[in-house]
């Protein structure tokens, strides 16, 4: 009975508890109203303030960006303010509920710390009851333990004995593979009964083992074999690897061999190509230089017109520019304030967030204290049924002591909360005087601010008005704007395409001009070496025409000399003593030959030229057809299948060895030609000194027979006369020969006729005809 008292005390405390927490929800729900009714009225008069400002401002007609921006950041302002006021009140509210929720977690406190000393009590009952029995469970044990000790020892000797068996077992299992073929066949003969375990053993293992080890020797044998096969397919590799080698080498200077050959091959192909490409392009040249120039003129005027409308695009982008920095700057300012602004309300949110935590620990706490509760009340309910008989007495005493101290304390709480009940209804009565009030105010300030807002309607209507016909305006513009820059950015796409084309065309164009600057460089190359060589051959034709200028002037000389002289003994004299009747190409008749000579020469070369162009035209038309009949012929060989592509790739493969094959055999050939030149001119060279000396030994028979000729002039003349000849011969192909004859002093004129040279090797017939007159001399003398 006495519990279900206390029970009903709480009870009743808790409905009194809920009243109050109704009647502080009541208050506060009214003074929120209160407090959304002055923020309404605050948004009305800010409202308002702006409207006059704005109407203001039409008045003036004069609105800046930057007062938009102010009015538009103090209409921010105050949003911000009515959620801070409105958040303040959401954390009042939110107090007030903590406030109602710890006075209900000490009443909680106080219950389980009652609870708590009962459960003491209980408690020390139950642990004397556990001693008792925890004794007689270790008598209990003490007992089984003694029967296992003795179990364990009788196991221990039955484990030893077991241990022993295992050892004869082991002694007699020892050298199990030692059985040979004829113990196994022995033993295999007997019954299996007769057998001993050892015996049975051997055999199986023998069953065992016996395959395995066949297989084993096999296996070697077929290691054996593999090994030597192996060293004979390695030594194999090593000499076809050196082999390899070998032609890997021989492979690279036949390579290189190719690549001299293949570079010199390109540079006679474009001394023979250099002559004809500049004869036959050149009007095609001069014809594209026409076109170039005319293509430069279009897009220099294109460019100018292009320059034009880039600079109008610049002026519009720069207006843009300037426009942007300015929306930058002003949106750099409001993010400021934002920021600002996010910070305080993150500054209440931590707070917010730190309250709710709160409320959870304390939630949580009393959901502990309530599962506590109930546990304690099922234990406290199971022992009470227990142990009923034996504490009623003392429990009667100790609710008797509970119920005087619990209604002193609902006493003492009764007081306390009329006192705060009547607090709280003086500052609500209070509070709604003063809503009211405020309400009265609002209604007249609404009043008056509609009759504003009525005007502004119909000044903003107006505005609408004008504003629609300028944006309908403003639209058409931008639709003409747009319209003339999508022309222009065609305009634009195409020019930029054109350019793209120029440029093209001007890289081909100065790629083709390269082309032929390099062919004009090379050209001036060849062509100064020509004249080079050309300035020399000049050399050496004008040395050759003094040569025979002087010549020609020493033979009028002797000719003149001669004809002066009126005895043709010595005139005939002087005229072989001036080497007359040498055979010199100093007449016209035979320059005459010479020429017509030349020019027949010439002409054939010419017809063969032709003819050799003729021919090189169409081996260059069979080559195209042959090439196009190969493209083909290759692009439907790369279009077969499977097994027809195989054959075809191994076909290729020949191909290639084939021509490599046919190169190497060019390359050799070309060798053996070199070769066979050089032995040539080796043998050239041969005869050549051969034919000096016999030249040399000849001379100097003739100079022998000449100073014999002269001795015997002088003895039958019996005249003083000094002759002396000097021949400067080389090789047989010049020798020069000078004399110089002084006669009486009663003579009239004495002539000194200028050397000769004699260009060929044979003696000259004059030579002969003396060389026999002195032999016939000799011989009448004799």
């Amino acid at each position: 009975m006495s519990q279900r008292g206390s029970g009903s005390s709480r009870s009743s405390h808790a409905s009194e508890n809920n009243g109050d927490s109704t009647l502080r929800t009541e208050n506060d729900i009214t003074g929120n109203l209160e407090n959304t009714t002055d923020v309404e009225s605050s948004t009305l008069l800010t409202s308002s303030a702006l409207s006059s400002t704005q109407v203001d401002s039409e008045a003036e007609n004069r609105i800046t960006k930057h007062e938009i921006e102010r009015k538009q950041l103090l209409h921010d302002l105050e949003l911000v303010r009515i959620e801070l006021s409105q958040k303040n009140l959401i954390i009042d509210n939110m107090k007030v509920e903590h406030l109602s929720k710890v006075d209900e977690l000490e009443e909680l406190l106080g219950d389980t710390r009652h609870e708590k000393q009962i459960l003491q009590a209980r408690l020390e009952s139950q642990l004397k009851l556990q001693q008792e029995e925890a004794k007689n469970s270790l008598e209990r044990t003490r007992l089984e333990m003694a029967k296992i000790f003795k179990r364990q020892q009788l196991l221990e000797i039955e484990n030893k004995k077991l241990q022993e068996k295992a050892m004869d077992y082991r002694k007699g299992l020892i050298d199990l593979e030692q059985l040979s073929d004829e113990l196994y066949l022995e033993l295999k003969s007997k019954d299996s009964e007769e057998l001993s375990l050892r015996e049975f053993v051997m055999i199986k293992v023998y069953e065992a083992r016996h395959p395995l080890a066949l297989e084993c020797s096999s296996l070697q044998e077929q290691l054996e074999i593999l090994t030597h096969q192996l060293h004979t397919k390695e030594e194999e590799t090593a000499f076809f690897r050196k082999e390899a080698e070998d032609e890997r080498m021989a492979r690279a200077e036949t390579e290189q061999r190719v690549q001299r050959l293949s570079l010199q091959l390109e540079k006679l192909q474009s001394q023979v190509n250099q002559g004809d490409y500049k004869i036959t392009n050149f009007d095609q040249i001069r014809s594209e230089r026409d076109h170039l120039d005319r293509d430069l003129m279009e897009l220099k005027k294109s460019n100018t017109f292009l320059d034009a409308a880039l600079k109008s695009k610049t002026e519009n982008l720069l207006e843009v520019q300037k426009e942007l920095q300015i929306s930058r700057q002003t949106e750099a300012l409001l993010k400021q304030d934002k920021e600002y602004l996010n910070k305080q309300l993150q500054e209440l949110r931590g707070r917010c967030t730190l309250a709710e935590e709160r409320l959870e620990q304390m939630s949580q706490q009393l959901g502990e204290t309530k599962q506590a509760r109930e546990e304690l009340y099922e234990k406290y309910i199971s022992v009470r049924e227990q142990y009923k008989s034996e504490y009623e007495l003392r429990l009667k005493c100790e609710l008797d002591d509970i119920k005087g101290k619990t209604s002193l304390e609902l006493d003492r709480i009764r007081g306390d909360t009329k006192d705060m009940f009547e607090r709280e209804n003086r500052n609500l009565r209070e509070a709604r005087d003063n809503a009211f009030e405020a309400k009265e105010h609002a209604v007249i300030s609404e009043k008056e601010i509609a009759s504003k807002y009525d005007l502004l309607q119909s000044e903003y209507r107006q505005l609408q008005l004008t504003a629609d016909s300028r944006q309908s305006e403003l639209q058409k513009e931008i639709s003409v704007k747009q319209f003339e820059l999508e022309r222009l950015q065609m305009i634009l796409d195409e020019t930029a395409n054109n350019l793209n084309q120029a440029k093209l065309e001007a890289e081909k164009y100065q790629s083709k001009s390269e082309v032929l600057n390099k062919e004009y460089y090379t050209l001036e190359n060849s062509s100064e070496k020509q004249l080079v060589e050309l300035e020399a051959k000049c050399k050496e034709q004008g040395d050759k025409l003094a040569v025979y200028e002087k010549l020609e002037q020493e033979l009028d000389d002797v000719i003149m000399q001669a004809a002066e002289i009126e005895n043709e003994s010595e005139a005939e004299r002087v005229l072989f003593s001036y080497g007359y009747g040498a055979n010199v190409p100093s007449t016209a008749k035979r320059r005459m030959q010479q020429s017509v000579h030349l020019a027949r020469r010439v002409l054939q070369l010419e017809r063969a030229n032709t003819s050799l162009r003729n021919e090189m035209e169409r081996e260059k038309k069979k080559k195209d057809l042959l090439g196009k009949e190969l493209s083909k012929a290759t692009s439907l060989l790369n279009e077969a299948q499977q097994p027809y592509n195989y054959l075809i790739e191994s076909i290729r493969a020949r191909d290639t060895q084939n021509q490599t094959l046919t190169e190497q055999l060019t390359l050799m050939e070309e060798e053996i030609g070199k070769l066979k030149t050089e032995k040539e001119d080796l043998v050239k060279t041969r005869n050549q000194l051969s034919a000096d000396l016999e030249r040399l030994l000849n001379q100097r028979e003739e100079m022998a027979v000449m100073k014999q000729a002269i001795l015997g002039l002088k003895s039958s003349r019996g005249s003083t006369a000094q002759v002396t000849r000097t021949s400067t011969g080389v090789h047989g192909q010049e020798s020069r020969i000078r004399t110089s004859m002084a006669q009486d002093t009663s003579g009239s004129a004495a002539h000194q006729p200028k050397p000769t040279i004699f260009t060929k090797s044979d003696p000259p017939t004059w030579y002969r005809k003396l060389k026999t007159q002195n032999l016939t001399g000799r011989t009448m003398q004799g």
